[in-house]
């Protein structure tokens, strides 16, 4: 775990936080490949790869030294710190190696590039929460095809809060198709949506469903 804003005020904690987490990712793309070189050299069959998934979040929290006089460590601990590992355990099912929250989007929103992804019920909370995939950093915002995408990825969604089911899988055939030019990691967040809509065709989730998904893992 990482924060930022503790013990010294940072007021771009919210970026620094998603650049950090970008080049995390840029560093383990770089060692996959050197594993898949070198694993070709040795002439092995498979390579090692690392794989990760992150999640970031922004609120208060407790931080200071915690623990006994035997064990402590300086590290923070609250409600925002429980939500950014659960936003860490979203990034498998959704295929996407960043996840972030709702308030850190909203602090970062002028500078990079992310696109919703959900809106969730985590495990532990009753109030559901809207949650983001952070896509790239400076100059991906201002891509017409990112625009596009993102554009086409909200309507997607609004179609499917309304369970307009075939605007919804529409708009996903669209989205896969533009993803062509930006090679974002969708495959599993298309199929999440393709295999719930189908679902919902068949067996409706009623008049009164408020677009919720309630995370079944951690």
């Amino acid at each position: 775990m990482a924060f930022w804003n503790a013990p010294i005020d940072e007021e771009d904690h919210a970026y620094l936080a998603c650049k950090a987490a970008l080049k995390m990712i840029d560093g383990i793309s770089e060692l996959n490949q050197k594993n898949v070189e070198l694993a070709a050299k040795n002439k092995q069959q498979n390579a090692h790869m690392i794989d990760v998934g992150i999640g970031i979040n922004t609120g208060e929290c407790v931080v200071g030294n915690m623990g006994s006089e035997t064990r402590f460590d300086y590290t923070a601990l609250g409600d925002t710190v429980n939500i950014a590992s659960r936003l860490e355990g979203q990034s498998k099912p959704y295929g996407v190696p960043i996840v972030i929250g709702e308030n850190t989007a909203n602090l970062v929103k002028e500078r990079l590039a992310f696109f919703e992804i959900d809106l969730i019920r985590v495990i532990g909370k009753n109030e559901p929460i809207h949650i983001y995939a952070l896509a790239g950093a400076d100059g991906l915002t201002e891509s017409d095809d990112f625009i596009a995408f993102k554009a086409l990825n909200a309507s997607m969604l609004s179609s499917y809060r309304l369970q307009d089911w075939q605007s919804a899988l529409d708009a996903l055939v669209l989205i896969d198709t533009l993803n062509q030019k930006l090679a974002l990691p969708l495959d599993d967040y298309l199929f999440i949506y393709q295999t719930r809509i189908e679902e919902f065709k068949i067996n409706s989730p009623g008049q009164h469903w408020d677009g919720v998904y309630s995370a079944v893992t951690k």
